[in-house]
C-alpha cells in the first residue's frame, strides 16, 4: 500500500488548483459511480483510483487561518478558490432550510447522509453543537 505524506498532498492540491497561497480544505475523497452515488467498495479496494474525487466542503486556511470566520464566508472563499479547479476536486453546494426533506431524499437515494452546520458558526474540530452528522446508512468512516 502506498503511503501519502503531507508533501504529496500539497503537490496534489497544487496540480488540481494552481493556487500559490497555502490552503487547507476540509474535503473527503470518494469514488462516484456513474449515477453520482458514492461507492465505498471501489474506493477501499483501490480498483478505481483514477476515478476518485475530492469533495470540498469548506476552506480553513487561505494564506491565513480563517477558521473563526462564519461558515458561509469560508464556503464563499472556497467557491472562489475552486472556480478554476481541474478535474479531481469538486465544491460541495449547501442547502438552507428543509433539512428533514433533504435527509428523506438522501435516504431514498441510498446515500450516506448529510451534515447540518450553522452558517454563522466558526470552524470547530470534532463534534459540536454547530455541526451534526445525520447518517442514513451504517457506513463506517
Amino acid at each position: 500500500m502506498e503511503t501519502i505524506g503531507p508533501n504529496a498532498i500539497l503537490v496534489l492540491w497544487r496540480k488540481l488548483l494552481d493556487f500559490r497561497a497555502p490552503l487547507i480544505i476540509d474535503a473527503e475523497v470518494v469514488h462516484l459511480s456513474a449515477g453520482g452515488v458514492t461507492d465505498f467498495d471501489a474506493l477501499h479496494s483501490r480498483t478505481a483510483d483514477e476515478k476518485a474525487v475530492a469533495l470540498a466542503f469548506e476552506l480553513l486556511l487561505s494564506g491565513e487561518d480563517i477558521r473563526r470566520q462564519p461558515l458561509i464566508e469560508r464556503k464563499t472563499a472556497l467557491k472562489w478558490v475552486l472556480r478554476k479547479a481541474r478535474e479531481g476536486i469538486q465544491y460541495v453546494e449547501h442547502a438552507e432550510g428543509q433539512g428533514d426533506k433533504l435527509f428523506a431524499a438522501v435516504c431514498k437515494l441510498g446515500l450516506e447522509g448529510i451534515v447540518s452546520k450553522k452558517l454563522n458558526a466558526p470552524y470547530r474540530s470534532g463534534p459540536s453543537r454547530s455541526c451534526r452528522p445525520h447518517r442514513a446508512g451504517w457506513h463506517q468512516d
